[in-house]
């Protein structure tokens, strides 16, 4: 049984992945600096027609099927605003932590993480480009299983979110509504907008990474589409 790590492409540098991400939204998106930390930028690809939907991924580095499936996504939904790779020293590094050894999605709203304070710092920009939904792609390195959280989803929405995510795996019973230590989609939720979803793949190596990532994309264009008002 492969790792997770046997699945990630260690050639892959973070410059690339912005300079990819970026020809793909070109004509749809604007790319804007949310900060610098340890000098590395921290990039949101704002639609230029936004329908106040916010894809958000990289939050880990050992989580690649995020970042790629936002890859996908981009191209198919031009309104849709992205933060694609959350933690840029997770992505080069490969690592769940970030060089401080924090895990960026946790510790919301007291967050204490460089890239959680760049992002507070811009919260109101993010607050309003996902006023009507928030989707979180990620994944589970410990897991062989996938689930879900969902914060002020509607009984529908999770109905159809289980349906898509049995098309690909095993999953645990029904959506989670409460996160360990305070996660960002339940940050944005405390601040107004609508609905936020977070989606976790198996990714303790039980599956391809492409396995995963038509997982990711099939799930969340179903929220989307969904989401949209």
């Amino acid at each position: 049984m492969k790792t997770f790590g046997d699945h990630l492409d260690q050639t892959r540098q973070y410059e690339q992945e912005i300079s990819e991400f970026s020809y793909l939204t070109k004509q749809t998106h604007e790319m804007r600096e949310l900060g610098v930390v340890d000098g590395n930028p921290i990039y949101l690809f704002e639609s230029k027609s936004p329908n106040r939907i916010l894809v958000s991924s990289g939050w880990q580095g050992d989580e690649p099927a995020g970042w790629a499936a936002s890859k996908v996504l981009c191209k198919t939904f031009s309104q849709v605003s992205f933060l694609p790779y959350a933690s840029p020293a997770c992505f080069k590094s490969r690592q769940h932590r970030n060089d401080y050894g924090k895990n960026v999605d946790r510790g919301w709203p007291n967050t204490q993480t460089p890239e959680g304070i760049v992002l507070n710092d811009n919260l109101e920009t993010l607050i309003n480009l996902s006023r009507e939904g928030y989707i979180s792609l990620q994944e589970d390195p410990k897991r062989f299983i996938c689930y879900f959280y969902g914060w002020k989803a509607s009984l529908e929405l999770e109905e159809r979110i289980e349906i898509k995510l049995k098309q690909h795996f095993p999953l645990t019973e029904g959506a989670k509504h409460t996160a360990p230590n305070g996660m960002f989609a339940e940050h944005l939720v405390s601040h107004g907008v609508k609905t936020a979803i977070q989606l976790e793949t198996p990714a303790d190596g039980s599956y391809t990474i492409s396995k995963r990532i038509d997982c990711l994309v099939d799930t969340a264009s179903e929220v989307i589409k969904l989401l949209k008002p």
